[in-house]
């Protein structure tokens, strides 16, 4: 028997016939064993996943779970199978807040992921998701049409409203970054390239263009433009319940 066939054995042993078939047909160079061990003891709900040419992106995936009320579409062999494992699966976002949340700021959207989370979670909430990259925005329309409380914006969130240049630093799709054009050569990957600009809100704007009294959860995850938002927080951070963010090496801070 080969190591192959041996391993494969072992999963199937170990990991119940709806998960394998996930974990089969998603794929990302990101997601090893561990993970797969894990989504076996957090007891996966039925899911179905299919490939599928409902939209215009390659590699898309269908999945259908019966704790979700509509379809999660992903980009397999991308970062976005990661992203649907930690969110989803592992429910990185699982958390008690102090009281239930009726406005929640989504900045990094990506492909949705968080967004339907936090409305399965929270379902009375306003769920504001901005993304600015054309092509997670596109994924993350898809995900939340059926939601009415989710609002997308491609926008990026910044420190100021206006526009700004969204950055392919090689990081997948989850690793887009703002730049202002005066710090491009202190970018430390090893590859850059101009995706296209974006216009920027702030969350003063967001606050005075829906009339928003309070956020209860701000979360960020701007790959390293949190810097630029918090430096300014006077004007808002007592409008803002709790934060959280992910914070990055910042490559062009």
């Amino acid at each position: 028997m080969t190591a192959n066939k041996g391993l494969k054995n072992t999963l199937r042993s170990l990991i119940p016939t709806t998960s394998l078939t996930f974990y089969r047909n998603l794929k990302w160079s990101g997601l090893h064993l561990k993970e797969l061990l894990k989504a076996y003891n957090n007891n996966l709900p039925l899911c179905c996943i299919e490939q599928t040419n409902d939209l215009d992106f390659p590699n898309l995936m269908k999945i259908t779970r019966d704790d979700y009320k509509f379809p999660i579409y992903i980009r397999n062999n991308t970062s976005d199978v990661f992203v649907y494992h930690s969110i989803i699966d592992c429910e990185e976002y699982d958390f008690i807040p102090s009281q239930e949340p009726k406005v929640i700021i989504d900045a990094g959207a990506n492909n949705g992921c968080v967004a339907i989370y936090f409305t399965k979670k929270f379902p009375n909430a306003k769920v504001i998701s901005i993304e600015p990259e054309e092509n997670n925005f596109n994924l993350l329309k898809q995900n939340t049409k059926n939601y009415p409380n989710i609002i997308a914006l491609q926008a990026a969130l910044w420190n100021k409203v206006g526009e700004i240049e969204l950055l392919d630093i090689g990081y997948d799709n989850w690793g887009f970054m703002t730049g202002d054009g005066s710090n491009y050569d202190t970018i430390t990957t090893p590859q850059i390239q101009k995706k296209h600009t974006v216009k920027t809100v702030t969350i003063d704007s967001l606050l005075n263009d829906y009339n928003l009294g309070v956020i209860d959860i701000l979360k960020m995850d701007i790959e390293g433009a949190e810097k630029e938002v918090l430096h300014n927080h006077s004007s808002w951070i007592n409008n803002v319940r709790s934060i959280i963010v992910e914070l990055h090496v910042l490559l062009m801070r």
